[in-house]
């Protein structure tokens, strides 16, 4: 054979095996893919679809080591995890089968916007609704004891959160602007700004002003304990939005805690911030929150519009270095300036945006308290819904 006539013979190999593929010919389809990956040995394709075809013929170890041929070519060949969940969920192995599929999922998000085959998406709806089904176990097993103790009632409008991230019930936002990237709690007034006097706590805030910036200036002296702001990986479709930002200093932070984890060598550079917070009514909840932090934004850097996570707290800044003709925070349609040593409180879940117009640096100390429009109850219940989600995320995240 020619050496022009092999790719031609390798694209009708090709053709045929994916046609098999499609008509579920699976015995024809395992014999043309086996041809095909030795005609083409660095692809995963033919990987795959042996794959399904060794699977559907009840064939599960070579199906198993096919699909694994293609990963090994192919990292992000998100279909071949698919056909391990399958293997797993037929060997009664839930939790791996759950893990391969939050696998393929998280690989897929970002593929899935330039373009899948029907035959691969409807594979990927199945794998969402497995998870989701999953997930809203775990949800339901945290808020029943809740119930049991408060009432349904009590926690409609966390139940009702719960079942949408679940995807048991369509995201439907009270309001456009409110679309937070976690969870969305329905039937809180949408309100982008709260005005400073309704927190009995701003006062204090306020009056430490000098005392948290002098500890601002002193860890700016070098740049030690200040990371990216944004730190997305490469590809990602976040790395994609923030490219601007996206691992630059130009907005950066320094953390007194991060999901609700101390960071402790900061902490102990500024005892008498890492003290005030510590009073302060802060969202606490493990794994998640509090997550305070001096938040820098150098010169002629903007923070394009985006949505922050819950609607169930509200982000404060304490403004503590602005310069002249500085810019400003907008959130809705409002936007407002940063004045040193006056906190603004907002709602992040709304969409929101801020930037440095000036030739100098801006720093606010910025923290997260509860919604004041959820009740005790709801707090507790809200928190335990995250808790499970995370804790759900963890047991599953990743597969070996």
């Amino acid at each position: 054979m020619s050496a022009a006539a092999e790719p031609r013979d390798h694209e009708t190999l090709a053709f045929l095996a994916h046609q098999a593929d499609r008509d579920g010919d699976w015995t024809g389809a395992w014999a043309l893919a086996q041809r095909l990956a030795e005609a083409m040995p660095a692809h995963p394709q033919p990987r795959l679809i042996a794959a399904r075809a060794a699977f559907a013929l009840g064939r599960l170890d070579e199906s198993r080591r096919a699909a694994e041929a293609a990963l090994a070519l192919a990292p992000d060949a998100f279909a071949a995890n698919l056909v391990l969940a399958d293997i797993a969920e037929y060997r009664a192995e839930p939790t791996r089968a759950l893990q391969l599929r939050m696998a393929a999922l998280a690989v897929a998000d970002a593929q899935r916007s330039r373009g899948v085959s029907k035959r691969v998406a409807e594979a990927l709806d199945r794998a969402a609704a497995a998870v989701n089904a999953a997930m809203g176990e775990a949800i339901d097993a945290a808020l029943a004891p809740l119930e049991a103790q408060h009432g349904a009632a009590a926690l409609r409008r966390i139940r009702a959160a719960g079942e949408r991230f679940a995807g048991r019930q369509a995201f439907e936002p009270d309001h456009p602007d409110w679309r937070p990237g976690l969870m969305y709690i329905p039937g809180l007034e949408p309100r982008h700004w709260y005005e400073r006097e309704a927190f009995d706590w701003v006062a204090e805030v306020e009056a430490a002003t000098a005392v948290v910036r002098a500890e601002l200036l002193a860890v700016m002296s070098d740049a030690a304990g200040f990371t990216p702001y944004i730190n997305d990986p490469p590809g990602s479709r976040g790395a994609e939005y923030w490219a601007a930002l996206n691992r630059s200093t130009d907005w950066s932070a320094f953390h007194f805690s991060r999901r609700g984890q101390p960071y402790e060598d900061n902490r102990r550079r500024c005892p008498q911030t890492t003290a005030l917070l510590d009073r302060l009514p802060l969202m606490r909840v493990p794994g998640y929150a509090p997550e305070p932090m001096f938040s820098v934004l150098k010169p002629k850097t903007r923070i394009p519009p985006h949505y922050g996570s819950v609607n169930g707290r509200l982000v404060v800044h304490l403004p503590l270095i602005v310069p002249p003709d500085c810019g400003a925070l907008k959130a809705g349609s409002e936007a407002r300036a940063w004045v040193e040593g006056r906190v603004m409180v907002f709602d992040d879940a709304a969409l929101h945006e801020a930037w440095n117009d000036s030739d100098q640096t801006r720093v606010v100390l910025i923290f997260d308290v509860w919604n004041p429009q959820l009740s005790a109850v709801e707090r507790e219940g809200f928190s335990a819904v995250l808790q499970a989600a995370q804790a759900f995320e963890k047991t599953h995240r990743g597969a070996a």
